[in-house]
């Protein structure tokens, strides 16, 4: 009988082993999942405020081409205007 209660104890001692080791292996893997996760949401931040200083800076030339636009068309008029006086129209 001593054999068989040894052999029992043996059994408990390996389960309570592997579950132990797989505890400790989830929680390596969190941890480190963890840690990749923090790392790219930084990352994720940082582009972030890359795009919004493009995006503003796009902005910026937009309203910088727009009033370029208006300013050429507006010297195209006047051109036409004296183009017309010369000719006579």
């Amino acid at each position: 009988m001593q054999g068989n209660g040894d052999r029992k104890g043996r059994l408990i001692e390996i389960a309570i082993t592997i579950l132990c080791s797989a505890i400790v292996s989830a929680a390596t893997v969190a941890w480190t999942l963890s840690a990749t996760l923090a790392t790219f949401n930084e990352k994720i931040a940082v582009n972030n405020g890359r795009l919004t200083a493009l995006e503003s800076r796009d902005l910026t030339q937009i309203a910088q081409l727009s009033a370029q636009t208006q300013a050429s068309s507006e010297i195209l008029r006047r051109l036409e205007r004296i183009e017309d006086k010369i000719d006579g129209r």
